[in-house]
């Protein structure tokens, strides 16, 4: 939903269902006392334990063999990808219920930072670099 409009956006069902997408910016900025945006390297070790083929933690792009299908699972424990999309620098939005896009709190370079990707359909996760004023969304781990 695109609107100035508080009410309307706390009441709509793609925001009670997928919540918000952040400029990285915002993004840094928005996790709860106590919490933060978890760092690129915390990403690829999480990618490793699920999924021991992704052994250069570097690597950009498609990673893994069954990383997504663990990370979407509903259990206690897993992290219950929500796919909200994500909107681009130019202000599209793409993607709602088919990717979930995840911002980490490292830069990847002048005003990009890297960001994980998990597609529906895909087995794999992708890691990319977004540039900082896209849309993604979000997840806090405990300090």
């Amino acid at each position: 939903i695109e609107t100035n409009d508080l009410d309307a956006l706390n009441n709509s069902p793609a925001y009670k269902t997928y919540g918000v997408l952040y400029s990285y910016q915002t993004a840094i900025r928005s996790c709860p006392e106590g919490w933060r945006v978890p760092n690129d390297l915390e990403w690829s070790r999480l990618e490793n334990f699920l999924d021991n083929t992704v052994v250069d933690l570097n690597q950009i792009g498609y990673r893994g063999t069954t990383i997504a299908s663990k990370l979407v699972m509903t259990k206690p424990g897993s992290l219950n990808v929500k796919f909200g999309g994500k909107r681009m620098s130019n202000g599209k939005f793409i993607g709602m219920e088919n990717i979930g896009s995840y911002w980490t709190s490292t830069k990847a370079e002048d005003l990009k930072a890297w960001n994980r990707q998990i597609q529906k359909n895909l087995p794999q996760t992708i890691r990319t670099k977004a540039n900082e004023n896209e849309g993604n969304s979000l997840r806090c781990v405990k300090k």
